[in-house]
């Protein structure tokens, strides 16, 4: 899903702030996805208006965390919530760019 996300970006005119080279030690490899989900998100904010929310999601009856949820945003509107439970704000985030890059489309 990483691979697909990047290269919908890109077709949509998403550029790598980091270069095409970028590589960070192999011992902070999802470093460097978290900084990708980072500038993907930024640039949908700054360059196509469209901003995305991560929200902690919690259980009833005692309100106990459960993981995360996302939602886009498009011209103050929102355009999609998410129905799944993601267990990570990465998942959460990356769910939430994919459908903000349909927007695009």
């Amino acid at each position: 899903m990483k691979e697909k996300l990047i290269s919908n970006a890109k077709e949509l005119g998403y550029i790598n702030a980091f270069g095409e080279g970028f590589l960070i030690n192999k011992k902070h490899k999802g470093i460097e996805w978290c900084m990708e989900l980072s500038n993907i998100q930024k640039w949908l904010r700054e360059k196509k208006d469209i901003h995305i929310t991560i929200e902690r999601s919690f259980e009833p009856p005692h309100f106990t965390p459960s993981g995360y949820m996302n939602e886009v945003w498009r011209h103050e509107w929102l355009q999609t919530e998410s129905a799944t439970n993601f267990k990570t704000y990465e998942e959460a985030l990356e769910d939430g760019l994919q459908e903000a890059l349909k927007l695009i489309e």
